[in-house]
């Protein structure tokens, strides 16, 4: 995890807006908008909030975010798309 240091030498601020400029229409998060395709994905939602949390902040209508997390979860529990964020301990941000 980042020292408190690290996180003061960033505009928090900036970042946090930059996050949150990312987060769509349905609850989740897209960092990539290709000709006017804004499908959230799982990773970039996952990174955002763990990017939010990281800088002290909750996510913005949570209930929106989780939402689109149940929309698009299997039937096993899992996510199409999650691989890389499943192989952390941490993956498990707490909304």
């Amino acid at each position: 995890m980042p020292s408190r240091l690290e996180l003061s030498s960033i505009n928090a601020r900036r970042a946090a807006n930059y996050i949150i400029s990312k987060k769509g229409r349905d609850g989740g998060y897209l960092t990539y908008q290709y000709r006017g395709i804004f499908d959230s994905s799982v990773d970039d939602t996952y990174y955002a909030i763990k990017s939010l949390k990281l800088l002290g902040l909750d996510p913005p209508e949570p209930e929106k975010t989780i939402s689109f997390l149940r929309s698009i979860q299997r039937d096993d529990g899992g996510y199409p798309s999650s691989a890389i964020a499943q192989k952390t301990p941490a993956a498990h941000p707490t909304i």
